[in-house]
């Protein structure tokens, strides 16, 4: 690496880069050289370092900005400024006439650092790449150059040359990302300060799409880039996580060689065999078939199984009229309670699999940390728990194993006997400038786990082991674990990444984790004060874990986000995503609208194809992906229910659309021609009175709606409604069911898991607080607090079957105080044979399917021992 060459000074005005007599390269000290380059910036002392040789002098406003993407003009000034004394140039290009910066990129083109592209352009506003940048700083420094292999892309030599000579700072994670005004000062800096000791990025890992870290140390630098960027103000740009750009200069401008660059619907689960019991029954409503998805009730046709209040209890179900409560188990220990928070009332997820029961629930550890303040402060440890029990002696269940993982759950998944468990962590960590990055272990910051087979607790990872997504900095890990069900002392299987996760979805060859991803964009030349609009999108994480494999298997990115899980399908030949961009974060390219985009399931990179926008202005209510088909409802002031052709991925279709009153909040499937839609009614009213709490304002319809304006959409009760798309062109509404007035609710649509769907009794259930306004209340008030069940067919339509309530016939539903809600209210129905058990918190109920009368009701006390009142409290902080 050369040293500094020494330049006299220009007075320029207007310009990035000032020429000056350059001095001897000393060490620089941590000060600011600018107003807004604060003393925690990673390259505070390469700027001031260049400021120092006048290499750079910043706005004329005395900022330098030096988070915001470099345009061309201004690298190319700062390149030129290092290198040249006196550069001379005008009209080089059609776009670079008599501009401050024409001088710079005429003289680079002079120099052969540039060639400009085809049509006689610069395009000097444009953001450059890393692979652009390193090819224009080979040249300008005389790096060696190795030709590129036959399969290398031409930019390999260029970025070879920039890691040989420890030019690539890590907050650079990809060939093609944009760099910022200081990670330009940096590489310059490297370029001419020898004997630097700092790590640089290798072509390996810039190349991979979520490298592995090298070492802690690298993990060290990416947390003082983290904690640089927390300590940044609201609305100001967000340090290193800009948005990719397309390669704008082709290689031929560098040196002339050329770029590298029908299945039918899922049906619903049908009912599960248990084979000791000889019995049909009800499973949990899961998206995917053979994916079975944890709840908070689950049963093996013979037993149910509730966790509830930090213990599991274990019903026998069967006979219905011997109903009884055979056992229960503490799921933590006294001792335990001491450190560990688990909520009073805190459900868990279950899954229940041969003999063993897996319960995972919350729970927080607290520890104490001194700050430079004048008392310490109590810091709460998310965690998840996840226990293996033994339930081969169902009156003596048995807990085998307890792994407590750092982190929060973001879900979980079971095939045969795999756990799947996807958790966030996001680590206590508050950099001071007594207490900052460097005196703290890294490692500490790993997520950790305690294992009950080991009595140990350890690190889930190594540094090593982590991968990070390029340009998604986050202080958060995603965790990926495999858990063996059948073998209780197993190893974990893992795979931890540097992001963050929000839904996942999987069936029994893939799993995909999103993440809602927000990019700034591109800024122009001199455009210091640009608007802090982000553009959001959503990231895409896939992990192969087909024949008892878990490997990261691929990263991309699409635009807009997601409602949840359903929002996400894969078939053999694409991947499928819903996505709404909403109006404010709209752009020439993806303008505002609802989308659905198939994907390259291999190279998730790949967008195949994309519907056209759909109901700007509106957003994604609920979407179903159903063999070649995809259904989505959107709502503003109608409910517009579209149907779409996926069969080519590269084209996918809008076949069909109607238009009424209401939404859906979650579609299931019927048969291959008809769905099936739970929401919420709506009506247009003039006047709003008082008392109606849920209304959607709005403030003029839609451009596509064909209604008369109104002030304001008011949600009324609950609606079910059987779809009919035989005519794809002209799908219909063949039956509809409407269920109480406005305030009427269920878990179901916000939950899936509350739906008991049996298809071959044509039988369906679902837990429902009704309101209704009665002789003595003018307004609606709460009548019934239980479960609806219903009989569907085609002819027929919705026919309510019966009501089920697990509170006492004499109980004023409408008085239960808010505290008791949980207790007797209905979470799931199940089916078992020809009995509906009806499952509240604090009871049971069996139900005569046939008749519809009661056959056995238990109580499900709170505590093993009655009268024992066990309360679990959130730690207490000291007295200070």
């Amino acid at each position: 690496m050369k040293a500094f060459c020494k330049r006299s000074l220009l007075p320029i005005f207007l310009i990035i880069a000032l020429l000056a007599p350059a001095r001897s390269a000393t060490a620089q000290n941590n000060t600011s050289p600018f107003p807004d380059v604060p003393t925690n910036h990673p390259f505070v002392s390469s700027i001031g370092d260049l400021k120092e040789r006048a290499f750079v002098a910043g706005h004329p406003n005395g900022t330098f900005t030096p988070d915001r993407t470099i345009p061309r003009a201004e690298f190319i000034t700062m390149v030129i400024a290092s290198i040249e004394d006196n550069p001379e140039g005008a009209n080089c290009f059609e776009d670079v006439q008599e501009q401050w910066y024409a001088r710079f990129i005429c003289s680079a083109k002079e120099l052969g650092l540039v060639a400009g592209h085809p049509d006689g352009t610069f395009r000097p506003g444009n953001n450059i790449s890393l692979a652009e940048a390193s090819a224009i700083l080979t040249r300008a420094y005389k790096l060696k150059k190795t030709a590129a292999g036959a399969r290398d892309p031409w930019y390999r030599p260029f970025i070879e040359n920039l890691t040989e000579a420890q030019a690539v700072p890590n907050s650079l994670d990809h060939i093609s990302q944009p760099l910022s005004r200081a990670e330009t000062s940096e590489i310059i800096w490297r370029l001419n300060e020898e004997d630097h000791a700092r790590p640089s990025k290798s072509y390996v890992n810039l190349n991979t799409e979520a490298p592995l870290l090298e070492s802690c140390a690298e993990l060290k630098e990416k947390f003082e880039h983290i904690a640089y960027r927390r300590s940044k103000g609201f609305g100001e740009s967000r340090a290193f996580g800009r948005d990719q750009v397309v390669f704008e200069e082709s290689a031929a401008d560098f040196d002339g060689s050329s770029d590298d660059a029908s299945t039918a619907p899922q049906a619903a689960p049908s009912p599960t065999a248990n084979k000791e019991a000889d019995v049909d029954f009800t499973d949990t409503n899961v998206q995917v078939a053979g994916v079975d998805e944890a709840d908070i009730i689950k049963t093996d046709g013979e037993y149910i199984y509730i966790a509830n209040n930090a213990r599991l209890k274990i019903v026998k179900a069967t006979p219905a009229g011997e109903m009884e409560l055979i056992a229960e188990l503490p799921l933590i220990t006294d001792e335990e309670r001491e450190t560990t928070y688990v909520g009073y009332e805190s459900l868990s997820d279950l899954y229940v699999t041969n003999n063993t029961v897996v319960a995972i629930h919350p729970s927080y550890s607290t520890n104490w940390k001194l700050h430079d303040f004048s008392r310490p402060i109590s810091i709460y440890k998310p965690r998840t728990l996840v226990q293996l029990i033994d339930i081969s002696d169902k009156n003596n269940p048995n807990i085998t194993r307890s792994l407590t993982f750092d982190g929060t759950q973001v879900s979980s998944r079971r095939i045969n006997n795999r756990l799947f468990l996807v958790t966030n962590f996001y680590p206590n960590y508050y950099p001071t400038a007594e207490d900052g990055v460097d005196n703290t272990n890294i490692v500490d910051l790993l997520p950790h786990v305690v294992d009950s087979s080991s009595e140990t607790e350890s690190t889930l990872t190594t540094c090593s082991n982590i991968r990070f997504v390029p340009e998604y900095d986050q202080i958060n890990f995603v965790s990926v674990l495999q858990i063996d069900l059948e073998n209780p002392s197993a190893n974990i299987e893992k795979e931890v990444i540097m992001g963050a996760g929000e839904n996942i979805y999987a069936n029994t060859e893939s799993l995909y984790i999103a993440a809602s991803r927000y990019v700034r964009p591109q800024a122009e030349i001199f455009d210091v004060w640009a608007p802090p609009v982000e553009q959001p999108s959503t990231l895409l994480y896939k992990f192969d874990i087909s024949q008892d494999n878990l490997a990261f298997a691929g990263r991309g990115t699409v635009p807009g986000h997601i409602l949840n899980q359903f929002s996400m399908d894969e078939t053999d030949e694409s991947f499928r995503i819903a996505t709404t961009v909403r109006e404010w974060h709209d752009t020439d390219e993806v303008p505002a609208g609802n989308y659905i985009f198939t994907v390259n399931p291999d190279n998730l990179a790949e967008i195949l194809g994309q519907t056209a926008p759909l109901a700007a202005g509106e957003q994604i209510f609920s979407v179903r992906f159903l063999g070649d088909r995809a259904y989505m409802v959107t709502f503003r002031q109608v409910d517009p229910f579209f149907v779409f052709d996926l069969s080519d991925p590269r084209n996918p279709t809008l076949l069909g659309e109607l238009k009424l009153p209401g939404f859906s909040d979650y579609l299931h499937p019927y048969d291959e021609n008809h769905v099936i839609g739970f929401g919420k009614e709506t009506v247009e009213v003039d006047d709003f009175p008082g008392w109606i709490e849920p209304a959607i304002f709005v403030d003029e319809p839609a451009d596509d709606v064909a209604i008369a304006p109104a002030p304001f959409t008011q949600i009324q009760g609950m609606k079910i409604a059987l779809f009919d798309v035989t005519d794809v062109s002209s799908p219909k509404v063949l039956h509809k069911e409407l269920i109480g007035e406005a305030g009427t609710d269920s878990e179901l649509l916000r939950n899936h898991k509350a739906l008991m769907y049996d298809k071959e009794r044509n039988l369906f259930a679902f837990p429902i607080t009704v309101q209704e306004r009665t002789d003595v209340f003018p307004y609606p008030v709460v009548t019934f607090r239980g479960a609806y069940v219903y009989n569907l067919d085609l002819e027929n339509g919705f026919q309510l079957r019966g009501k089920l309530s697990n509170y006492d016939a004499d109980t004023n539903v409408r008085d239960i105080p808010y505290t008791k809600y949980a207790e007797n209210d209905i979470k799931r129905i199940i089916r078992i044979g020809n009995t509906l058990y009806s499952v509240s918190l604090g009871r049971i109920k069996a139900t005569d399917l046939e008749s519809m009368t009661e056959q056995k009701l238990i109580e499900l006390p709170k505590n093993l021992n009655p009268g024992e009142d066990v309360v679990i409290p959130l730690p207490r902080p000291v007295d200070f």
